[in-house]
């Protein structure tokens, strides 16, 4: 183990230097620390105090991206710690497998850095070039050399992990045979409290010290404030000013956001996305789904959880949560809405109140309603909620059911329910509506599409549609026809002022109509519509 003494001399000189705004001269201190003692706290002050250093200092015409090979090696070539990190956010970027392979020896001249193996599993989520070609033992090579050199204690047992993230697309032989062979010379050593507090002391320092925010800095504020978007949009032109993509990024969402984004803008935030999404996660790309998470305003904000949401700060922007539930540490500033979840008791965690307005719950369909009752007595305060969606598999609902949710705390100021059961009486549900003041009722039909209720100001009405996507053969179609008009039979006169059909495809609106005009005397419709896919209203009455 290393002489602690020495490890606390080059992290105190890291915090002068800090605290007299020499940025560079903290890296540099911060990366001989780490050589000397790998250590958590070191590896997060090298990122961050990395990533601030390294603005600015591509070569001019670069725009911050150096996608042309002569660019990146001459960036390189320079040797100096402070380009580090932009070298590997832009690693992969417009290379070929060659041109990746002399990327991965010039890197060679940085280790050990605690930054290299991270970016370099990062990468790995999505291959930078055709590593399946007559080359590949070569590029593996390479980069178990830069691995090697790095010599990062946290490698974990690398052979499964790079067989899943290049998603088995290459020979095992080669990976499998060195990635064992990868055996770090050191392990992580614990830091001492008044070394931690130093690490934190010069990413903090140097905020003030350089008498201008960091990023980091921009980002605490961010996540302390999701719903400023001056701040955000001072964020981006912060960015922006720096080379750095993020900022065009975040300027093209606000654009959308205004309705102003043209498709020439929509193609490039999407191009942006797919190039640097993943590292504009941040501490969430290890607990979301990469590929699915939605972003708005320049952050993530509609993800689907992988793990149990934690204590970092980066959730603070999402406002639609898959498949989880935060814990009372977790940050859910935004969070106005929980989606897909399996298991209710993923809240008997939280004993704090959640401010959620929408819940969506897919319980599965063997979960009885002793069992559905049970799971929501246990529901955590949600005093905010206003939408409760039950319409993931089970089914059995009915009119009686949902009396006891009324009574319930969770009934409390509810105005939309989604369910699965069928309508076998839509008086009984219209009258439960009312005697609720429920806004929405959105029900299953039997098999072939959905009916939605809507207390309107104009009165009430009724939305029968199914997804286009699916198949609309002439025997779903007449089977969806015979359910509406059923279902209309029912409705008491004048209980229901419009009614509107959605269809797949114009050829089937016949069979629709023809149900509609039969059922429609004596029941009060002020009006009947089809809606085609195409957008075509076809007024009936």
């Amino acid at each position: 183990m290393a002489d602690p003494a020495d490890r606390s001399q080059l992290l105190e000189q890291a915090l002068a230097s800090a605290k007299a705004g020499d940025a560079l001269a903290a890296l540099q201190h911060l990366i001989a620390a780490w050589r000397v003692a790998a250590a958590e706290p070191i590896a997060r002050a090298v990122d961050e105090v990395g990533r601030a250093v390294a603005r600015g200092r591509w070569p001019a015409g670069s725009d911050g991206k150096p996608g042309a090979q002569a660019q990146w090696m001459e960036v390189a070539a320079r040797r100096n710690p402070a380009d580090l990190s932009l070298l590997l956010e832009t690693l992969w970027s417009g290379a070929k497998l060659g041109q990746a392979r002399k990327r991965l020896s010039a890197l060679l001249q940085y280790a050990p850095d605690p930054r290299l193996f991270p970016a370099l599993m990062e990468g790995l989520e999505e291959p930078p070039c055709d590593v399946t070609g007559q080359d590949v033992e070569f590029f593996w090579a390479d980069f178990f050399e830069v691995l090697k050199a790095a010599d990062d204690p946290r490698m974990p047992p690398l052979a499964d992990r790079l067989l899943e993230r290049t998603g088995r697309r290459d020979p095992e032989w080669a990976i499998r045979e060195r990635a064992a062979a990868l055996v770090p010379s050191r392990q992580l050593e614990p830091l001492g409290p008044e070394d931690v507090a130093r690490c934190k002391a010069i990413v903090a320092a140097l905020e003030i010290g350089a008498g201008q925010k960091t990023e980091e800095g921009f980002l605490r504020e961010i996540f302390e404030r999701p719903g400023d978007d001056e701040l955000r949009q001072v964020y981006a032109d912060w960015l922006s000013e720096r080379g750095d993509p993020r900022g065009e990024f975040i300027a093209l969402q606000y654009a959308r956001c205004s309705g102003r984004q043209t498709p020439a803008q929509a193609a490039r935030a999407r191009e942006l996305l797919a190039l640097h999404g993943r590292r504009w996660l941040g501490s969430l790309v290890s607990k979301v789904d990469v590929f699915s998470a939605v972003f708005e305003r320049g952050f993530p904000s509609d993800v689907e959880a992988t793990d149990e949401p934690d204590d970092a700060p980066a959730w603070a922007t999402i406002s639609t949560l898959r498949g989880a539930v935060p814990g009372d540490g977790t940050p859910a500033l935004s969070l106005v809405r929980i989606r897909d979840l399996t298991d209710l008791r993923a809240f008997h965690r939280r004993t704090l109140p959640l401010p959620i307005e929408e819940l969506h719950w897919k319980a599965g369909a063997a979960v009885t309603l002793a069992t559905h009752r049970a799971q929501l007595d246990r529901l955590p305060p949600l005093p905010a909620l206003r939408r409760l969606d039950l319409s993931g598999g089970f089914a059995g609902e009915t009119p009686a059911f949902f009396e006891w949710i009324w009574r319930s705390p969770l009934g409390a100021h509810l105005d939309a329910l989604v369910l699965t059961s069928a309508p076998t009486r839509l008086a009984d549900w219209l009258a439960m509506m009312d005697a609720h003041r429920l806004y929405e009722l959105d029900l299953a039909l039997t098999g072939s599409g959905r009916m939605m209720i809507v207390n309107g100001s104009g009165g009430r009405g009724a939305l029968f549609y199914r997804d286009v996507a699916r198949s609309w053969t002439p025997g779903v179609a007449e089977a969806f026809a015979t359910e509406v008009a059923e279902i209309l039979r029912d409705v008491p006169e004048g209980a229901v002022a419009e009614v509107e059909v959605r269809l797949g495809r114009a050829k089937l609106a016949e069979k629709i109509e023809k149900r509609l005009r039969e059922v429609a005397p004596g029941h009060g419709f002020r009006r009947a519509t089809v809606v085609l896919e195409t957008g075509v209203r076809r007024e009936l009455l």
